[in-house]
């Protein structure tokens, strides 16, 4: 059984015909020949004759393209050298070797791998496993000039590394869109494989939208039959137009070597994180706030729900977008911003690829009936656990669990414009409780300021503890109105 590798094992040897041989050998055997010229049917065929003729000539016309490509492509591709100084980092440079056998420590840990030039002010991308742990970047391009780079930025969720270097004369390459590529179309893959520089192999796309890999939390890889070995990680997938469609950054083999499948970052996913890391030296990305979860037959079956290609909601994070738009565990997630989620990796790609504040369409199963609503995403915080215990510690103080206020109960009332927030569990024995709020409760008023959502809720209620008062909500129950006071002391 092979297993996933980012072209960090040692030199193997490879023997066999690589892909331009087996494509002259596929035409040659369809005019009637063999590798030695010889006939493979009683007829004599020779070089000579027409139809072989015209398949070598097809078979040149493919050879020259490749070397056209190969050719314009050349000048973006960099090698880059990394080292890794001891005390080594968390990381690991891309070709690494672990310390010396007998205890004794390596004095640095150096690795190579390839490289893009994206922009003529000196922006290189590559992959974030290449550069990880790195005291030193050295970038060598194709006419021989070695500059020192820095990096700008990484992101680990989609192994992707920006590095910046300071020269001249530079050619960035020609990026096209990933998202037209075809199952079956010619691509060439260049690199460095075991420090060999510029060098350059053809193939397929054997596959595309390849996730659940565990490479990657974001993942979208195009995969190839192109001899893709270590060394390669970071360099460009390219089609027949010149264009960088992909950047290599992982094989499937079980000996190190390249056995015919290997995978690409596709270049939609590059150019967004790229951009965003220049811009700003991060990635900013939406985020929903839900814990999920993936179907199976049995789960879809006791909710109701027929099929397994969608995500199950666990979890609702408080104060979050999902929180907001009214998301409960056991809703069935199929979509989003109409991108189908049949799995929580494709629903993390369908979130991840908007920006903080984009309004995106969800739609969700609950109890049967497909609901769809408009939702605004926010950035994950950095500090998760943080932001959720200040999201609700003036609730948590006062024995209170709130969530959004249910559409269809919205819907129903005539009061305050349907708008508020509803009262999902009250604390036995707490101030809440105390005061009469019951699970169900429609509170629109926080000491006479109205409430339209969790988080003006939050403000209102985080202000009225501050300063000690006692609060005062004014609460829907059924068709009846309320106004109950809150003693925040719990006695």
């Amino acid at each position: 059984m092979g297993y996933y590798r980012r072209f960090n094992s040692p030199l193997t040897h490879l023997a066999g015909f690589n892909t331009r041989d087996a494509a002259l050998f596929a035409a040659m055997t369809a005019a009637g020949l063999t590798a030695t010229g010889a006939a493979t049917s009683t007829k004599t065929v020779t070089l000579e004759n027409s139809e072989v003729k015209e398949e070598i000539r097809h078979a040149r016309q493919l050879s020259r393209a490749f070397q056209a490509v190969a050719s314009s492509v050349a000048p973006s591709v960099v090698s880059i050298e990394v080292t890794d100084s001891h005390p080594y980092h968390g990381g690991s440079p891309m070709g690494g070797m672990p310390p010396g056998a007998g205890g004794d420590a390596l004095p640095a840990r150096r690795g190579g791998a390839t490289g893009v030039v994206i922009d003529e002010k000196g922006f290189i991308v590559t992959n974030n496993h290449v550069i990880e742990g790195a005291d030193e970047i050295l970038v060598e391009f194709h006419d021989g000039r070695r500059v020192v780079g820095r990096l700008i930025g990484c992101d680990t969720e989609t192994d992707i590394a920006v590095v910046k270097v300071d020269a001249d004369d530079l050619t960035p390459a020609r990026f096209g869109d990933s998202t037209t590529s075809q199952v079956g179309e010619w691509i060439l893959a260049v690199g460095s494989p075991f420090g060999l520089d510029q060098t350059v192999t053809a193939g397929i796309i054997s596959a595309i939208g390849r996730d659940q890999m565990g490479l990657a939390q974001y993942e979208s890889f195009i995969q190839t039959d192109a001899a893709i070995n270590p060394g390669n990680s970071g360099g460009p997938m390219v089609n027949l137009d010149g264009e960088v469609i992909g950047i290599n950054t992982a094989i499937r083999s079980s000996s190190g070597g390249s056995n015919g499948i290997g995978f690409a970052i596709p270049s939609s996913m590059v150019e967004r994180v790229s951009s965003s890391i220049i811009d700003s030296g991060r990635v900013e990305r939406g985020w929903l706030g839900v814990s999920i979860q993936m179907l199976n037959e049995d789960l879809a079956g006791s909710f109701g729900f027929d099929g397994t290609e969608a995500v199950l909601v666990s979890g609702v994070v408080p104060g979050t977008p999902a929180d907001e738009v009214g998301l409960a565990p056991g809703d069935i997630i199929t979509s989003i911003g109409g991108e189908r989620t049949e799995n929580p990796t494709s629903l993390g790609r369908a979130v991840g690829k908007h920006d903080p504040d984009d309004e995106v369409m969800i739609e969700f199963v609950r109890n049967g009936r497909t609901i769809n609503r408009s939702v605004q995403l926010m950035e994950r915080p950095n500090d998760l656990e943080g932001f959720i215990r200040g999201q609700r510690e003036g609730s948590a103080r006062i024995g209170l669990m709130i969530k959004p206020l249910d559409q269809e109960l919205s819907d129903t009332l005539d009061f305050e414009g349907g708008k508020g927030v509803q009262v999902d569990g009250v604390l036995s024995g707490g101030p809440s409780d105390r005061a009469g709020l019951k699970p169900g409760d429609v509170i629109s008023r926080v000491n006479g300021e109205s409430v339209e959502n969790l988080d003006e809720f939050d403000r209102l209620l985080t202000l009225a503890l501050s300063s000690d008062q006692d609060v005062r909500v004014l609460v829907q129950r059924g068709g009846l109105k309320y106004f109950l006071l809150i003693d925040p002391v719990d006695n």
